[in-house]
């Protein structure tokens, strides 16, 4: 069934196929680019099950940039070659994962202290419901571990957008949600026992979450094992975080980056996260060749394939640090997270965990 679709990418669909959705007015010249091998679906999928495909395209991380024309060009390359057509990173699906992280300082004002964002993992026995989870770098919830000198975990609130928000009428439509509060459901935040990993996540009330503009990044989102060992440098990343003073003072509004893997270090990096009155600390991260700055730590940062690739789109990792002399950052790669998450199955005792692989909906 071709309703289990990853929210990065689309399954993939036979040139019979293709053949059948031109014809479909549900479908029209907004269908593109599709993964094109023979085999993947049978070649009398019906229309009936082409239609929620259809329909579920603009709500998908595939951005909607490539029309009718480029749609036979992939469909010509196909019969010639086993290659894959992507389209691009659909970005506002992006910034819809991302919330902002904002820390009380000593005198009770709120500041902004990062980025963070939703990932939702399936549950195996409850078809269409799931787990929410917050993700974000571990210095931030945990200034004593980054070296700073805050004793104590800081007082968070995680900003979230408003459903149905007029900026011509409204005055805020942001809320702030206490961390502490009836959000997280009293659960720690969890990391991972290797102490060289700024990550960090924690259990939300899904129900609570429901009541807001904010998307998730899906399970199927994160990259597999062998996945993971086909990065290299010079692949595109894209990314969205917060950036203090440019974000949105009615309305969360992230801001994008882009750049390349430049460094896959085998070994740790020496880094100073909290100023330079701290000692520096070891780190297991991955170097990007894009200018994040410190609000943007916690922020998602995800491998952005170009097009006509055999690659999906996925999520590589976690900001950690800016490097801002050098305009480079260190990022958490995901598989750190990942495991954080399968050692959280005491409180998700029914999360599936499968990567590349999306269960289907009710």
């Amino acid at each position: 069934m071709i309703d289990n679709r990853p929210a990065l990418i689309f399954e993939h669909v036979s040139a019979r196929a293709i053949t059948t959705i031109s014809k479909d007015d549900s479908c029209d010249d907004t269908l593109v680019v599709f993964l094109l091998q023979q085999k993947a679906v049978p070649f009398n999928l019906g229309r009936d099950h082409l239609r929620p495909l259809c329909q579920s395209y603009n709500h998908s991380m595939l951005a909607p940039i490539v029309r009718t024309k480029v749609l036979g060009i992939c469909l010509a390359i196909a019969l010639l070659l086993p290659t894959t057509c992507f389209g691009e990173i659909n970005m506002e699906a992006v910034r819809r994962s991302v919330v902002f992280l904002y820390a009380a300082d000593a005198s009770g004002q709120i500041v902004p202290a990062g980025t963070g964002f939703i990932v939702e993992i399936p549950s195996k026995s409850h078809v269409g419901q799931a787990y929410k989870l917050l993700v974000t770098a571990r210095h931030i919830v945990d200034p004593e571990w980054a070296g700073c000198p805050i004793q104590g975990a800081p007082k968070l609130f995680m900003r979230v957008n408003k459903k149905n928000f007029d900026p011509t009428k409204d005055e805020v439509g942001t809320v702030d949600l206490d961390l502490a509060g009836n959000i997280r459901q009293g659960n720690p935040w969890v990391v991972n026992p290797d102490s060289e990993v700024d990550a960090a996540v924690a259990t939300l009330d899904g129900s609570v979450l429901d009541k807001y503009d904010v998307g998730a990044v899906l399970m199927s989102d994160f990259p597999t094992a062998e996945e993971i060992k086909t990065f290299n440098v010079k692949d595109e990343v894209v990314s969205a975080g917060l950036l203090p003073g440019a974000s949105g003072k009615k309305h969360n509004y992230p801001i994008s980056k882009f750049g390349h893997l430049s460094s896959l270090p085998a070994e740790s990096v020496d880094a100073k996260l909290c100023g330079e009155q701290a000692a520096p600390r070891s780190l297991k991260v991955w170097i990007v060749a894009a200018s994040l700055v410190p609000g943007n730590s916690g922020s998602p940062i995800f491998f952005s394939p170009q097009m006509l690739s055999s690659r999906r789109a996925v999520l590589l990792g976690v900001q950690s640090i800016a490097l801002l002399p050098w305009d480079v950052a260190g990022m958490t790669p995901i598989q750190y997270v990942y495991e954080i998450i399968e050692s959280m199955t005491s409180v998700m005792k029914d999360a599936d965990l499968t990567r590349n692989h999306q269960p289907k909906k009710p």
